[in-house]
Formats: C-alpha cells, sequence, structure tokens
C-alpha cells in the first residue's frame, strides 16, 4: 500500500483494495515470511513487482 500512496495512483490503489489486496491476511499465509524484507521491498516503487517479491520472500 505504501509504496502505490507514494507513487500516488489512485486508479491501482482503487484496483487492488477492490481485490482485498490490503485486508489483513491470514496469519498461515505469511508464517515464515521476513517482516523486514517485506517491509524493504515494499518501500521501493520500482521494485514492487509481484514476481521479484515472490522469489524474494520464496513464494
Amino acid at each position: 500500500m505504501q509504496s502505490l500512496t507514494q507513487s500516488e495512483n489512485k486508479t491501482l490503489i482503487k484496483f487492488f483494495s477492490g481485490l482485498g489486496a490490503f485486508a489483513k491476511p491470514d496469519s498461515k499465509f505469511i508464517d515464515g515470511v521476513d517482516a523486514e524484507q517485506l517491509k524493504k521491498l515494499s518501500n521501493n516503487v520500482e521494485l514492487f513487482n509481484l514476481t521479484k517479491v515472490g522469489k524474494e520472500l520464496n513464494f
């Protein structure tokens, strides 16, 4: 969310909100995810590519 708000992309924010992307995830889906690494990746708009993020977090 932070990456999208920094880029002020209202269309993408609305789209991802509609998909529930900003809802709190079920804890079983985020077990073992490095929170600091996720924060680092999500703070950089250029790096926030779902494929890259998935690989970095071993999804």
